[in-house]
């Protein structure tokens, strides 16, 4: 297949791509976020094949997820005991197909007008797409959205009436402004006149920040938070159970005059069905002790032979709410009846 261009632009938004994680925790270098999503807009216009763009996308993307979700490899590769080759290999196929996603939308690009307001506007509309796409693609991939990259910015305000997205989309307007000052050196006039607008966003957003949007109740309440800190590898041993019960009520026990206490998420080595008598023990306690006490579990739905990953409370067994957003290759197999039985990670339940 013949590139679209030479292969050293390939190279250089794969490289833009990999800059962009720089922005977000722990580095927190915001500018990186806006220079390389203004390098991805400057190759992108509407005179460019759906086909060229969507491969462009690709590229871009490929370099952010693959710098940017490690944590993927080393939870296939070190808790998931796989080798290392088939670990680096599923975790590039996993970053290429979360690339695809981030690209899909940009493919509409091909349908917009040759026009600044398509840079500076519908860019920007595209980005948050694509982003909004992947929050329920397949339970959601809710990382690395350009908003997150100003946590700690003046920015940052505008997330208390638009959430992320409209971070996100400020991102890319201002990605957008810059590209199109080297896609329009030549006359930069009409461009230049929207240092007002940018000016007025960032005000707003020092504006939204400092109000006050929650009151407080002057209600105070005692909180523990209990953290065993249990070796992966024997978590879910049955000759570690009864070990790791007894570490969670020992580390617990001083702890039950507070108002309330949070084990962390699945918490408890088995399903709950599995620990009648630890939970009643525990169910006992704090109705003693007049104690609110919820953890993570994984329970188990008899019915449907459903596992979820949920948090339940131990005081007095009358809630529990199961997660739904659940981590691709950390809490359910994309695509499973496909990757099931491949290699033994895949077979989670």
């Amino acid at each position: 297949m013949k590139l679209p261009f030479k292969s050293s632009r390939w190279w250089l938004l794969f490289f833009s791509g990999a800059l962009y994680p720089l922005g977000m925790a722990p580095f927190n270098f915001w500018p990186a976020v806006i220079i390389s999503l203004g390098f991805f807009f400057y190759q992108l216009n509407p005179t460019k094949s759906a086909k060229e763009t969507f491969l462009i996308s690709v590229c871009f993307g490929f370099g952010i997820f693959i710098t940017g979700t490690s944590w993927v490899y080393v939870s296939i590769h070190e808790y998931g005991f796989i080798p290392m080759p088939f670990a680096f290999l599923a975790t590039v196929l996993f970053c290429l197909f979360i690339s695809i996603l981030f690209s899909i939308p940009f493919v509409l690009l091909r349908f917009m007008p040759d026009k600044t307001s398509t840079y500076l506007i519908g860019l920007p509309s595209l980005l948050v797409l694509s982003e909004y796409f992947r929050l329920f693609a397949f339970s959601g991939f809710p990382w690395l959205f350009a908003g997150y990259s100003h946590t700690n910015t003046v920015l940052s305000g505008w997330a208390t009436v638009g959430g992320v997205l409209i971070v996100s989309y400020i991102c890319g307007f201002l990605a957008s402004f810059l590209s199109q000052i080297f896609r329009e050196k030549e006359n930069l006039k009409p461009i230049l006149k929207l240092n007002l607008l940018i000016i007025v966003t960032i005000s707003g957003g020092y504006i939204l920040q400092n109000i006050e949007w929650s009151k407080s109740t002057n209600e105070e309440i005692e909180l523990a938070l209990i953290q065993p800190n249990i070796n992966q590898a024997e978590k879910w041993s049955g000759a570690k159970r009864k070990e790791i019960l007894k570490q969670l009520k020992t580390q617990t026990l001083p702890y039950l005059n507070n108002d309330l206490i949070i084990w962390p998420e699945a918490a408890l080595p088995s399903i709950p069905q599995n620990l009648p008598q630890f939970l009643e023990e525990i169910k006992d306690l704090s109705t003693t002790y007049k104690s609110k006490l919820v953890s993570g579990a994984i329970t188990y739905e008899q019915g449907t032979q459903e596992f979820f990953n949920s948090i339940i409370d131990l005081s007095s067994s009358s809630f529990q709410y199961d997660k739904s957003k659940l981590v691709p290759f950390g809490e359910y197999v994309p695509f499973e009846r496909l990757l099931r039985g491949i290699i033994k990670f895949f077979d989670l339940p």
